[in-house]
């Protein structure tokens, strides 16, 4: 009853377990990389997108958040969430000390502060607590609700020896 799970299952936790979603539970999730700055001096803009100037990992502003500084100054420091930023590593984007570059707010708009954790959202299980079944995965209350039916139904009882 294991299968294929969402590409996004690479999320151990402590025992080495990935995570998925259910098909009936709300599909599939969708992924932010959190990013903290310092050193801004750019305001970024929702749906501008921003590219590291090392990794050339790149993601659409969703939001962000000022924190201290002022940008007029270059001392702006807070969190930029983006999104879109597929060619994540291990859930991880962008390097330490690396300058973003923004398509609307033009090069050197802030430098990363630590590295950009990417973070899932929308309801996702452990694998162990998922059952791949006609091509889909679903949490196992979904999975009995759905083919519970049809997996009793396949069973025959023979009582008495006949037929």
């Amino acid at each position: 009853m294991t299968g294929p799970l969402h590409p996004k299952t690479r999320f151990p936790d402590e025992a080495g377990e990935g995570w998925g979603t259910c098909r009936l539970c709300g599909g599939t999730p969708w992924y932010m990389v959190e990013v903290d700055f310092d050193s801004g001096s750019t305001i970024p803009t929702i749906g501008e997108t921003l590219t590291g100037a090392e990794s050339e990992h790149a993601g659409i502003v969703v939001s962000y958040y000022k924190t201290s500084g002022e940008w007029g100054t270059g001392t702006a420091a807070g969190t930029v969430e983006v999104s879109d930023c597929g060619d994540t590593v291990d859930g991880l984007a962008f390097n330490d000390n690396e300058i973003l570059n923004g398509s609307v707010g033009g090069s050197d708009m802030m430098t990363v502060n630590g590295r950009g954790l990417e973070k899932g959202y929308g309801i996702i299980y452990p694998v162990s607590y998922l059952v791949f079944e006609d091509g889909h995965n679903y949490c196992k209350t979904h999975y009995n609700w759905r083919f519970g039916r049809k997996h009793r139904e396949e069973i025959k009882i023979v009582v008495g020896g006949d037929e």
